[in-house]
């Protein structure tokens, strides 16, 4: 398999295969994968936190959006739910998610995780393609450079803050999924 291969089948497996890691209480784990950052508090983890690559250039420009992908996991036996995400970067900041596995993900006022857990699976077990939840940055505010990180505040209900900076991709690094669910 080439380089591209091997980080396509990194972020497939990432948002499928949750890897549980341990953290603090008090101060979330923040460490570096070949994709993007991972951040663990409470009972809450973060995996693979990137933004796309920019459609042209290196770089988003000031107005433009721009999406940012993550997988989580719940490992409390209480479910948790994902209120919203602030980006100092943007003018808003979209949860997404195809709840409906149509195709098309609509804004959402909360992203629920289930306990021992992940986001449910739309319209029951796989197959499914894609990418079911994600994030909408909306009006930049700045040029946001390939290989740069964006400092992102995820808030949840019970776990509370976390704190990851994303990476953003390079157009070379990875083929990703579409955005919405697709049954297989």
């Amino acid at each position: 398999m080439n380089r591209n291969q091997w980080r396509t089948w990194a972020v497939i497996a990432s948002s499928v295969l949750p890897v549980a890691l341990v953290g603090c209480a008090d101060q979330p784990e923040i460490e570096s994968s070949p994709v993007g950052a991972n951040a663990t508090a409470e009972a809450i983890q973060l995996s693979n936190v990137l933004v796309d690559p920019p459609p042209e250039g290196d770089s988003y420009k000031p107005h433009e959006s721009a999406v940012v992908r993550f997988t989580v996991f719940n490992q409390a036996s209480q479910p948790d739910e994902l209120k919203s995400v602030e980006a100092e970067v943007a003018t808003e900041v979209r949860l997404m998610w195809d709840q409906d596995c149509d195709g098309t993900a609509e804004p959402s006022s909360a992203i629920p995780v289930r306990a021992e857990g992940t986001v449910p699976d739309p319209m029951g077990d796989p197959p499914f393609a894609g990418t079911v939840y994600f994030l909408e940055m909306e009006g930049l505010k700045e040029e946001l450079r390939s290989g740069t990180t964006v400092p992102l505040v995820f808030e949840f209900e019970e776990a509370g803050s976390i704190a990851v900076p994303a990476t953003v991709l390079t157009g070379e690094e990875a083929t990703l999924p579409p955005l919405g669910c697709r049954h297989g």
